[in-house]
């Protein structure tokens, strides 16, 4: 009987968890017993499995491709969509009760009183600022 089979017998015997079981199994995995290397010579040395699997993993990171790079925020020409006001609605009204302001001094009760208005104006007051690429303006 393998070895897995013999812990789940054992656990089931003892009523422990099954899921323990496998997981200390699955930590216990047996080493290989050879590998081959390069020319195809199976080898079971452990110093040169260890040679082989450095040799691998070395190889396998440092492959170099070549991956094109996306451009730069500076680079981007393209105007993003306008910000719509149901956008807006939809966090401000998201917001939890009973939150302090930030930095901008705006407490949440306001921006919810002033409903469609606000987040008309707050929308197209972001859409500028994605699209002139100045993100906010400091607060």
């Amino acid at each position: 009987m393998d070895f897995r089979k013999k812990k789940w017998r054992e656990a089931a015997e003892k009523n422990q968890s099954l899921k323990k079981v496998e997981r200390d199994v699955r930590l216990k995995q047996i080493i290989p017993a050879a590998l081959k290397d390069e020319n195809g010579e199976r080898t079971s040395e452990r110093s040169k499995l260890n040679e082989i699997c450095t040799k691998f993993y070395n190889d396998l990171y440092s492959l170099h491709v070549n991956v094109q790079q996306t451009p730069s925020r500076q680079q981007v020409t393209e105007e993003f969509p306008d910000v719509m006001w149901e956008e807006i609605e939809y966090a401000v009204r998201n917001i939890k009760r009973g939150k302090s302001p930030g930095v901008d001094d705006v407490w949440q009760e306001y921006l919810k009183a002033g409903e469609d208005t606000v987040f008309k104006a707050l929308a197209q007051r972001f859409t500028i600022y994605i699209n002139s690429k100045r993100g906010t303006p400091d607060a």
